[in-house]
Parts: C-alpha cells; sequence; structure tokens
C-alpha cells in the first residue's frame, strides 16, 4: 500500500472543506427549525454563521447550532410586556398620574 503524502496546504483544504460540509449539514437544523417557527431569517443566518464556522474550526458548528435553536426557540420581548402580565392597560398608569 501506498502512503499518502499531502502538503500542509492542503491538509489545511481538506480539513475546511470537512468542516464546511459539517456545518452545512448542523446548519440544516436551525433553518429548519427557523422555518417551523416563522423565523426565517434568524434560520438562514444560522445555516450560513455555521457553515463559516465549520470551515474555521469543526467543532464551532454544534456550538453555533445550539445557540440559534435557543435565539429561536426563546419569545420575543415585543410579544409580551410587564405590564400585561400584571393584568393593567398603558391607559390605567395616564389616569393615577394625573
Amino acid at each position: 500500500m501506498q502512503e499518502i503524502h499531502l502538503t500542509t496546504r492542503e491538509a489545511i483544504l481538506y480539513l475546511a472543506l470537512i468542516g464546511t460540509g459539517a456545518g452545512l449539514v448542523m446548519g440544516l437544523v436551525p433553518l429548519i427549525y427557523g422555518w417551523i417557527k416563522s423565523k426565517k431569517k434568524l434560520g438562514v443566518i444560522g445555516l450560513v454563521v455555521s457553515i463559516v464556522a465549520g470551515a474555521i474550526w469543526i467543532v464551532l458548528p454544534i456550538f453555533v447550532m445550539v445557540i440559534f435553536v435557543f435565539l429561536i426557540a426563546r419569545k420575543s420581548p415585543l410579544d409580551s410586556t410587564s405590564q400585561e402580565q400584571h393584568g393593567e392597560s398603558p391607559d390605567d398608569d395616564a389616569d393615577s398620574v394625573i
């Protein structure tokens, strides 16, 4: 059997390509989850960041996937305000000031 000889440049290129593939696969998770939760923009950003992170280091797409799934899953701060949680309306505050 012949030995495989790679230059440093070839080894780095192969590792970057394998990491990019891993980033693509891991990035599909936030993309599909964002599509389901109607947060397509966050899903697409998660896919792109995961691909770039995979090209840098093959372990990074796992962290990117977890972060973007968390960002997609959490409720938007605009969905609920503190006044709605306490049962107060914004008009009640205006009357008490006068």
